[in-house]
C-alpha cells in the first residue's frame, strides 16, 4: 500500500506542476488536484511522516508556481486538521479498514471527507494568495468553483484507480 502511495504522490505532483498549474478559467477555477495526496493518505502512516510528506509536496508545487510557501501552508494545514476531520466524519469501523477510497467507505462519508479537505486547502490558499479580507466574497467563490473542478477530479481519479 505504501509503495503504491508514494507512487500516486509522484504521479500527482508531476501532473500538478505539468498540467493543472496551466489551468485557469475566468479567474475563478484553478484546479488543484494534487491534495489528492491528502486524501490517500495511508492511515498507518505516523502523523509526523503525514504532515512532512504533505508539506514537501505543497513546496514542489511552490517552487514550479513561485507562490512562496502558499501550497506548503494549505497542504502542512489540511494533513494536521484531517485526523480531527476523520474522527468527525468517518465510522470507526470504517477507519479500521485502513483505506480511505470511494470503495471502501459509504459514498456520504467519503464524499463529507473530500469535500472537507478540497475546501478548506482551496479556501486557506486563496486567502494566503488574497492576502486581504478585501475581496472576502471573490475568495469564497473562488475557492468553491476551484473545490467543485478538484472534486469532478478526484471522482474521476477514484473511478479510474478502483479498476
Amino acid at each position: 500500500m505504501n509503495n503504491n502511495f508514494y507512487i500516486w504522490t509522484l504521479v500527482l505532483v508531476l501532473l500538478q506542476v505539468l498540467l493543472f498549474n496551466n489551468i485557469e478559467l475566468a479567474g475563478l477555477i484553478n484546479p488543484y488536484f494534487y491534495v489528492y495526496i491528502i486524501l490517500i493518505m495511508p492511515l498507518s502512516l505516523n502523523v509526523s511522516i503525514q504532515l512532512l510528506i504533505a508539506f514537501f509536496a505543497g513546496l514542489i508545487i511552490d517552487v514550479f508556481s513561485n507562490t512562496w510557501g502558499m501550497h506548503a501552508a494549505a497542504t502542512t494545514l489540511v494533513a494536521f486538521i484531517r485526523p480531527y476531520l476523520l474522527k468527525l466524519i468517518i465510522s470507526q469501523e470504517e477507519i479500521e479498514k485502513q483505506i480511505l477510497a470511494l470503495n471502501s467507505i459509504r459514498l456520504a462519508s467519503y464524499l463529507k471527507y473530500a469535500v472537507s479537505i478540497v475546501f478548506i486547502h482551496h479556501l486557506s490558499l486563496f486567502f494566503l494568495e488574497a492576502f486581504s479580507f478585501a475581496n472576502f466574497g471573490f475568495t469564497i467563490l473562488k475557492a468553491l468553483c476551484s473545490s467543485i473542478v478538484t472534486l469532478i477530479l478526484i471522482f474521476f481519479i477514484e473511478k479510474v484507480r478502483k479498476k
